[in-house]
């Protein structure tokens, strides 16, 4: 029996040879000027907020403008916006599709219901975890997206999500979090509560030192697989390059090294592709790395802290968020696991 195929076609603008709008980015951007959220125009489409971020993302370095912009709300009354450039694009890629296809561009709406918490920012099993212990203790449903430390704070600020995990690296004061917040132009909006502490580090299949592997990485005799932009791991891989190289031009540096481009949003994904030969080594958590039995070679222990908005703080699930962490079944679940510390003042707020 011959099989039956399937034909697809797409309109694609280009810049210079590099992709800048297809159909699936002007349908994230005919959704986002309807419902004013990047969450709800992923939500609608049945993608992941990350990855209509990373369209976003994408087609803003091509442009070499911004596209969206933000404005308080999120799903709790607004969240992004098209620019001027972003709206004149999409009426220009939608006028070309019509006079292309001789139809209007299409977009199948998919209704999910939403959680009772959004969580957005850096992965980590123990985000799992609480997410479980909200569930069955309190009634509570927390979706997980793993979208990095940095678009975490922004989903925060835009109002997309409650709670966003991070760990940013300020190599100016050697410190995770507290000082890149308080440096924020958002400071005032939202608030940090303190996590736990996890040990990070360069995973590879043979040992190595710390400087072998990063000679290895400027030289291209190892091949990289990094975490995505914004994200707090992506983070401490360059401050570690600027460190070794002496270089702040770190684009040049970068340029060399195998892999800087091969992105993954988790852990887990690190992990597998060095485990499996697809790189040499990339940064990871220890929990992680000897799940797949791999080396570790530690870099730091890191801070682990949740950020909210200064509203959410008087909000009822806050209250068994915080009840949640402070739990002596979260607690003893995290001290279990490889590569973790739990501190004395986990769940107190350390901002503002």
């Amino acid at each position: 029996m011959s099989k039956k195929y399937s034909v697809r076609l797409d309109v694609i603008l280009e810049i210079d040879g590099e992709k800048l709008m297809d159909s699936r980015l002007a349908r994230i951007l005919l959704l986002i000027e309807k419902y004013g959220s990047i969450l709800a125009a992923a939500r609608t489409l049945g993608i992941p907020y990350s990855r209509a971020w990373d369209y976003i993302l994408k087609a803003e370095r091509v442009l070499g403008d911004k596209i969206i912009e933000a404005r308080r709300g999120g799903r709790r009354g607004g969240g992004a916006r098209l620019t001027e450039k972003g709206r004149k694009l999409l009426r220009e890629y939608l006028d070309i599709y019509r006079r292309l296809t001789k139809r209007d561009l299409e977009v199948k709406e998919i209704r999910i219901v939403p959680p009772d918490i959004e969580y957005m920012g850096s992965h980590d099993p123990g985000v799992n975890r609480i997410s479980a212990i909200l569930r069955e203790k309190h009634g509570l449903v927390m979706d997980n997206q793993w979208i990095g430390s940095g678009l975490g704070i922004a989903s925060i600020v835009m109002g997309e999500a409650d709670l966003a995990g991070i760990h940013i690296y300020d190599r100016d004061t050697d410190n995770y979090n507290l000082s890149y917040i308080r440096k924020s132009i958002y400071s005032n909006h939202i608030a940090l509560i303190r996590g736990y502490k996890r040990s990070i580090g360069f995973v590879t299949r043979h040992h190595m030192s710390i400087d072998e592997i990063l000679d290895g990485l400027l030289s291209g005799k190892l091949v990289l697989v990094n975490r995505q932009k914004a994200s707090g791991t992506r983070i401490l891989l360059d401050t570690l390059i600027m460190e070794e190289t002496g270089d702040e031009n770190l684009n040049e540096v970068i340029s060399k090294i195998k892999g800087y481009e091969d992105e993954v949003n988790t852990h887990f994904e690190v992990a597998e592709k060095v485990a499996s030969g697809k790189a040499d080594v990339g940064l990871c958590i220890e929990w992680v790395a000897k799940q797949y039995g791999l080396e570790f070679i530690r870099v730091k222990w890191e801070n682990f802290d949740f950020v909210v908005s200064r509203e959410s703080m008087h909000s009822e699930w806050f209250e068994k968020f915080i009840k949640t962490l402070r739990s002596d079944e979260f607690r003893t679940y995290m001290s279990s696991l490889k590569g973790y510390e739990i501190p004395s003042d986990i769940g107190t707020v350390i901002y503002p």
